[in-house]
C-alpha cells in the first residue's frame, strides 16, 4: 500500500521499498484525479499546462508518459478509461 503526502513545495511517496519523490506534474495529475470520477483528456491538459503556450504539442502522449510514471510511483491505482481520460481506482 502507498501513501501519498504533500508537504509544502513537494509530494512524495511511501511505499514499503521506501520513500519517492514526485515530480511537479506528478503531484498535479494526482490532484486534478481526487474527488472526480474521470478526469478527461482535454481537463488535465489544461491543468497541467495552465498556459496555452506551454503546452506541448504532443501533450496527449505526455498526458500517458506522466500517468505511466505516477501508476509505477504508487503501484497502480491510475486507471485508464479509453477515449474519456483517467481515473483513481
Amino acid at each position: 500500500m502507498s501513501q501519498i503526502v504533500f508537504g509544502g513545495d513537494q509530494a512524495y511517496v511511501r511505499t514499503e521499498g521506501g520513500t519517492e519523490g514526485l515530480r511537479p506534474q506528478e503531484a498535479t495529475l494526482l490532484i486534478a484525479l481526487m474527488g472526480r470520477p474521470v478526469a478527461t483528456y482535454d481537463d488535465l491538459a489544461e491543468i497541467l499546462w495552465p498556459h496555452p503556450d506551454t503546452m506541448p504539442d504532443w501533450w496527449l502522449t505526455q498526458i500517458h508518459v506522466i500517468a505511466h510514471r505516477v501508476r509505477a510511483k504508487i503501484g497502480g491505482g491510475v486507471r485508464c478509461v479509453r477515449t474519456r481520460g483517467y481515473a483513481l481506482v
